[in-house]
Formats: structure tokens, C-alpha cells, sequence
């Protein structure tokens, strides 16, 4: 089984499983060596590969062209596994020299894979306890906005800073308040100056961390169930050292995309 050097193992080593092919016996990933070494890295070989002198086009610009020049994305894939190859007893020596080699093969390049199957597996949702809750939640929001509006005497846009800055300030006259070109400031450390000022401020307080409950994570999650009723998260391992494997939710992409 031949040796073989990548960029970006983890993304492969998904996009080849879905297609029921398993990729072994991968001992370099040239992302994960220059992560390792402090080097400003993207998704993108090219951006690597570019400070090394290498010219080659940022996938992102080829992908936005009306028609793709199949010659062009040709040779940018031949020129990312040559840059790949060239470098990779450079980044290895460097990785000797700052004593990293037992982190890079003993620990990040396996955590790759584990991380992938992860990605591939997925995690499953019950979408309808998501859904009892975004109902509970809402049934909840809109008790409070009527309570909301009977305190302060009408109804107003409660998400629009420049209107609860109106209300509070101006009608209320909860206290003087800091303005500017927008109006108001109404953010989380003025509302909680003022909690004790007037009745509606709590009200306030907690119809936004219903909200963002809400829409952010509720209907968040919803929307990123695929078919097997999964959220395939994806797990990001080279970010900087206090956002290790990060996750975000996504629309897994049936699209294959090996450069």
C-alpha cells in the first residue's frame, strides 16, 4: 500500500467515504504539519502553497467563473500535489527541529480520521422535542411581548434598538442614557443597569434570551437535519489553539470536491 501525502486529510478522507472508498496509509498532511509549525493556513493549498512561491489560483476565484476552464482547474490540481510533494521533507525537518513529530504522527494525523468518521457519522436530532420546545418557546415570547406592550403602553418593534431606545429613554425616562448617531444603547450591560428602574426591563432581558434560543439554536439545529435525520457537524482541528475542533453546522454538499 503506498504512501500517500494530502492537504486536508479529514475533508478527503469524508468526501472518499461517501463514495464507499476508504483512503489508507495517508502519512503527511501538509495542512496539519503547517498548522503545527504556526504558518497562516486556509482551506485552500493554494494560499499555503503561494507563500511558497508557487502561482497558483485560489480554487474560490476558479469556482465563481461563468464556465470552468477544466484545463485551468487541471493544472491547479497538479500543481497543489507538486507543491504537496516538494515541500514535505521541508515541513518535516522543521517539525523535527521543534520537536513536534511525535505530536504530528502520533496524535494529529490519527485524530484526523477520528474526527472524520465523526463528521461522517453524525449525531442524530429529535427533530420533534426540537419542535415541542420552539412551540413552548414561542407560546412564551408572546406572553411576554403582550406584557411587554401593556407596561410601556404600545406596541414597538422590541428587537429594534432604536425603538427601545425611544421607549426606555424618552418614555419611560428610565434614566439618561447613552446616544448616538443610532440612538440608544440598549445592549445587555444598560438593560441590566436598569433592571431595577421599571418592570419592563426583565421582560426585556428575557424575551432576548428566548430569542436567541429560538432562532439561533432551536431553528438553528432544525435546519441543519439532512435525510438520515443527522446534523453532520464539521470539526475544525487546525484553529488556533483556544478554538481547538470548533464546530459549526452545515449542509452537507453531495458535490465532490478533491482540489
Amino acid at each position: 500500500n503506498l504512501e500517500k501525502y494530502t492537504y486536508d486529510l479529514k475533508k478527503h478522507y469524508i468526501t472518499l467515504k461517501k463514495l464507499d472508498y476508504e483512503i489508507k496509509n495517508v502519512t503527511f498532511d501538509t495542512q496539519i504539519a503547517a498548522y503545527l509549525l504556526n504558518y497562516n493556513i486556509k482551506d485552500d493549498a493554494a494560499y499555503l502553497a503561494n507563500q511558497f512561491g508557487y502561482n497558483i489560483p485560489f480554487f474560490e476565484v476558479i469556482s465563481k467563473s461563468k464556465e470552468i476552464n477544466y484545463e485551468e482547474v487541471k493544472n491547479m490540481v497538479c500543481n497543489k500535489a507538486k507543491f504537496i510533494y516538494e515541500t514535505k521533507n521541508e515541513f518535516l525537518n522543521e517539525l523535527e527541529k521543534e520537536d513536534c513529530m511525535y505530536l504530528f504522527n502520533d496524535i494529529e494525523m490519527p485524530l484526523s480520521v477520528v474526527l472524520a468518521n465523526m463528521e461522517f457519522s453524525g449525531i442524530s436530532v429529535d427533530r420533534t422535542f426540537l419542535e415541542g420546545m420552539e412551540n413552548d418557546i414561542s407560546l412564551e415570547l408572546n406572553k411576554i411581548e403582550n406584557d411587554i406592550y401593556d407596561l410601556v403602553g404600545e406596541k414597538f418593534n422590541i428587537a429594534s434598538p432604536k425603538q427601545l431606545g425611544d421607549i426606555l429613554f424618552e418614555k419611560l425616562m428610565i434614566g439618561k442614557g447613552k446616544k448616538n448617531a443610532k440612538g440608544y444603547s440598549t445592549d445587555k450591560s444598560v438593560l441590566e443597569k436598569y433592571k431595577d428602574r421599571h418592570p419592563v426591563i426583565p421582560l426585556i432581558l428575557r424575551h432576548r434570551i428566548l430569542s436567541k434560543l429560538q432562532t439561533t439554536y432551536i431553528q438553528g439545529l432544525e435546519n441543519s437535519i439532512l435525510e438520515d435525520g443527522k446534523i453532520h457537524t464539521i470539526y475544525t482541528q487546525t484553529l488556533t489553539r483556544t478554538g481547538r475542533c470548533r464546530t459549526k453546522f452545515t449542509k452537507y454538499s453531495n458535490k465532490i470536491r478533491l482540489w
